[in-house]
């Protein structure tokens, strides 16, 4: 949808994006939010709706978590910052139902607990030098090789790809005789463009979730009909954390507290896991 918005309708998004292409939508994405975020906050308050409430979560977690845990928290060696996202990551890996990835983070979690629980020599090392425990230049290579090979291509064939991606990268003159080197930058003004354009897009499209609030439609197998997208079905694990949960929240009262017998209150809280509550019914749950 945003790529449409930016590039025009007639424009077909390739099947495998180039990672330049999917790092400027994304970036578009998360600073057209920000230009905009106040303003959806303050209109929809504590209103407790799917598509509202999943929006939130893929604007305000998904969103700055991809884009932030490698290229600002790690490569700065933020520690505490980089600790805390891995944990946010294996909870959206673990939600989304990756099983080839929802097992590295919980790897490395245990690692470093085991390190300070037993005040390993290297839990400082990694504090103090994270950036340094780095395999990027590996998955970055193994990237490029898949998306410049395809499952029919033979061993040699990949071989042959690996050995021209390692020219490409590290042979000037090779690069200086056979690779395109026009410009592929985008200058500060059209990068502001299309900012705009993304904000505008998202107050469209939050303006159409407004007004189909309470609309979804839950079908009963762990899918929803999302209105304000041309009703298109939804699995449940892309919802906010709290569908995936024994206790999701509730569709016919603002309070997901057990007990909660309050049928008044001002004091509404909507968490960003998706649970609501009235204060409370969280404090005491607290």
């Amino acid at each position: 949808m945003v790529y449409h918005n930016l590039f025009g309708e007639n424009k077909i998004l390739a099947q495998k994006p180039k990672p330049r292409l999917i790092d400027l939508i994304l970036n578009l994405t998360f600073y057209g939010w920000k230009n905009i975020r106040n303003l959806i906050i303050n209109r929809f308050e504590n209103i407790k709706d799917i598509e509202y409430l999943t929006m939130i979560d893929l604007l305000d977690n998904s969103l700055p978590l991809t884009l932030e845990i490698y290229a600002k928290l790690f490569r700065y060696g933020f520690y505490e910052g980089y600790l805390e996202s891995i944990v946010k990551i294996w909870g959206l890996f673990q939600r989304l139902q990756r099983h080839n990835y929802n097992k590295a983070p919980l790897i490395f979690l245990s690692d470093v607990f085991y390190w300070t629980l037993n005040e390993h020599p290297i839990i400082d090392i990694l504090k103090n030098y994270l950036p340094i425990f780095n395999d990027y230049f590996v998955e970055n290579f193994h990237s490029s090789l898949r998306y410049q090979t395809v499952e029919s291509n033979s061993d040699n064939q990949i071989i042959q790809k690996a050995k021209i991606i390692d020219i490409e990268r590290n042979d000037k003159g090779f690069k200086e005789a056979f690779i395109n080197t026009r410009n592929t930058n985008i200058s500060k003004v059209k990068l502001i463009s299309l900012e705009k354009k993304v904000s505008l897009f998202l107050l469209s499209l939050f303006d159409k979730i407004y007004y189909n609030i309470g609309k979804t439609k839950n079908n009963g197998n762990e899918t929803f009909e999302f209105p304000s997208f041309n009703n298109r079905i939804v699995n449940m694990k892309v919802l906010p954390l709290a569908w995936s949960t024994s206790n999701p929240p509730a569709e016919d009262k603002f309070c997901d507290a057990e007990n909660c017998n309050i049928t008044d209150s001002l004091s509404n809280i909507v968490l960003i896991c998706g649970h609501s509550y009235h204060k409370e019914c969280l404090t005491i749950k607290g």
